[in-house]
C-alpha cells in the first residue's frame, strides 16, 4: 500500500475514533446526569491505570522488534492475558476501598465489571500491533471505528432502558469485546496460538516493555500534573478554564500524531539501512511539524470562532489564553516524532528519562510563573517547549548517529515550513485582529496550506514515488 493510502487510512482511524468519542459524550449526556459521568470518570482512571500494567508497552515492543518470531508473539499473548487476569483480581479487591474513599458505593460494583475488559483490551492490542507491524492500516481502521460504533450503540440502548451510569460501562465492555473479535478475524491466518510460556524467549521484549511501562506510568501522572499545580496556585475556576481549552485543542494534536505514528513507526522499525532510516524519519518529522503548525496557527487566528462554536458565548474570557496555548501545543506536538525514533532504535530508557525530566521542568516553570496568572504560566510553558523542541532535534541527531542528512533536513525542510507558517499566521492576526470568521479561516488555510503542501510534495512525496 502506498504512503498516501497508509496516511489516509490512519487519518480515518484517528478522526473517526475522536468523532465517535465526542458523539458518545454528546448523546449520552442527554440521558445521564452529571453525577453518572463523575462516577464513571473515577472508574475510568482505575481502568486506565490497570491497562498500563496489563499491556505494559508490549504492543510497541512487537512493532519495534525487527526479528520477533511468531512463537514469541504467541508467548507474549499468553503473558498479557496472565498479567491482565492478575491485575483484574487485585484491582477488583481494591474496588470497595476506592468506593469507601470517595463515598460512592456504586464504584464497588462498577469497577470490577469494567475491569473485565482488561484481557480483551490487552489481547486486541497484541493483534493490532501485528497488523500495524505489517502496515495493514485498513483493517485497523475497520477494527477501531466498528468497535467504537458498537460501543456507542450499546450505550445508547442501555441509556434508553434507563441504566444510568451502567450505560457507560456497557458501552466500554461492548467496545473492547467487539474489537478483539474483529481483530482476531484479521490475524487468524498469521497468528499461531501456542499454549506455552518461556521467560527466556521473551526476555529481550520484556526488557523493552518494562521501560515503556515506567515511561507510561510517569507520563500518566505528568499529563495531569499541570492541572493539579494550577488548581493549587491559581484556583479551581481558572484551572477549569485551562483544562477545557487544553483538552479541547489537544485532541487535534493527538489525531495528527497518532495518524502519522501509526504509519511511520513500522516503516522506521523495518528500515534496514541507515540512510533509509534517516529518510523515513525525515518524512515523519516534516509531516508532523507541518500539520501541527498550520493547524494550531489556524486555531489561534480563528480562536473566537471556534470557542463560540464549540463552547458557546459563555467562555469569552478564554480568548486571551487560546493563542498562547496554541503556540505551546504546536511546539509540544512537534517533538512527538523523537519518541518513536528512540523506540525503533531500541532505547526505551530514553523515554523514561525524558518524562522524568519533563515532570521536573514543567512543575518548576508552573511554580516560578504562578504569580503571573494563567497567561503567564502558559507563556512560560511555551518558552520551555521551544527549548525542548531544540533538544529533541539534537537527540534525534544523536540517535541517527550524527547523520549530516538530518541537519540538512532541519535547514532545508523544517525551518522554512515553521518560518513561513509563522509569518502567515502573524500577518493574518495583525490584519484581521478579532474579526475572524469563516472567510478568514478559509483564506488562511489556502494561503498557508497550498504552498507548504506543494513544497512537501516536491521534496518528499514525489521522491518516495520514484
Amino acid at each position: 500500500m502506498s504512503l498516501k493510502k497508509n496516511i489516509s487510512w490512519s487519518a480515518l482511524t484517528s478522526i473517526g475514533s475522536a468523532t465517535l468519542d465526542i458523539l458518545k459524550i454528546a448523546i449520552l449526556a442527554r440521558f445521564l446526569v452529571a453525577e453518572d459521568f463523575g462516577v464513571f470518570a473515577i472508574a475510568l482512571v482505575v481502568l486506565g491505570f490497570s491497562q498500563l500494567f496489563s499491556e505494559g508497552g508490549i504492543g510497541n515492543a512487537i512493532i519495534s522488534q525487527k526479528d520477533i518470531t511468531t512463537r514469541q508473539v504467541s508467548i507474549l499473548f499468553n503473558y498479557v492475558n496472565l498479567i491482565s487476569v492478575i491485575v483484574l483480581g487485585i484491582a477488583s479487591l481494591l474496588a470497595p476501598v476506592i468506593a469507601g474513599f470517595y463515598e460512592l458505593p456504586a464504584l464497588a460494583h462498577i469497577i470490577p465489571l469494567l475491569l473485565i475488559s482488561l484481557p480483551f483490551a490487552a489481547s486486541s492490542r497484541v493483534f493490532v500491533a501485528l497488523l500495524q507491524k505489517q502496515l495493514a492500516l485498513k483493517p485497523i481502521a475497520i477494527i477501531t471505528i466498528s468497535s467504537k460504533l458498537i460501543g456507542l450503540l450499546s450505550g445508547i440502548v442501555a441509556a434508553l432502558y434507563e441504566q444510568g451510569v451502567w450505560s457507560l460501562v456497557y458501552a466500554m465492555l461492548a467496545m473492547h469485546v467487539s474489537a478483539l473479535m474483529i481483530a482476531f478475524y484479521y490475524v487468524r491466518e498469521t497468528f499461531n496460538f501456542e499454549a506455552s510460556f518461556s521467560w527466556r524467549e521473551i526476555k529481550s521484549v520484556l526488557n523493552f516493555s518494562l521501560y515503556q511501562l515506567g515511561e507510561f506510568n510517569i507520563n500518566f501522572f505528568a499529563r495531569n500534573l499541570d492541572i493539579l499545580l494550577i488548581t493549587k496556585f491559581v484556583g479551581a475556576e481558572i484551572a477549569g478554564q485551562y483544562s477545557i481549552i487544553k483538552n479541547l485543542f489537544s485532541r487535534f494534536g493527538d489525531v495528527v500524531v497518532s495518524t502519522f505514528t501509526r504509519v511511520f513507526h513500522p516503516k522506521l522499525a523495518n528500515s534496514t539501512q541507515r540512510e533509509e532510516l534517516v529518510g523515513q524519519y525525515q518524512q515523519f518529522n516534516v509531516f508532523v511539524v507541518t500539520v501541527v503548525f498550520i493547524g494550531f496557527l489556524g486555531l489561534a487566528i480563528n480562536h473566537e470562532l471556534f470557542i463560540n462554536l464549540l463552547l458557546g458565548e459563555g467562555y469569552n474570557t478564554l480568548f486571551t489564553l487560546v493563542p498562547i496555548m496554541c503556540l505551546w501545543m504546536a511546539l509540544r506536538y512537534s517533538t512527538a516524532p523523537v519518541s518513536t525514533l528512540w523506540m525503533v532504535r531500541l532505547k526505551p530508557h530514553y523515554g523514561l528519562y525524558w518524562n522524568i525530566g519533563l515532570l521536573f521542568l514543567v512543575s518548576s516553570v508552573i511554580y516560578l510563573t504562578s504569580d503571573r496568572h494563567i497567561e503567564g504560566i502558559v507563556t512560560g510553558l511555551a518558552i520551555l517547549q521551544a527549548f525542548i523542541l531544540l533538544f529533541a532535534w539534537c537527540l534525534a541527531y544523536q540517535l541517527l548517529e550524527k547523520q549530516k542528512q538530518f541537519v540538512s533536513l532541519l535547514i532545508t525542510r523544517l525551518l522554512p515550513i515553521v518560518i513561513y507558517t509563522s509569518i502567515v499566521g502573524y500577518f493574518f492576526t495583525s490584519l484581521f485582529n478579532a474579526d475572524s470568521n469563516e472567510f478568514v479561516l478559509v483564506l488562511y488555510t489556502a494561503c498557508s496550506t497550498l504552498p507548504v503542501l506543494t513544497f512537501i510534495y516536491k521534496f518528499e512525496v514525489s521522491k518516495t514515488a520514484k
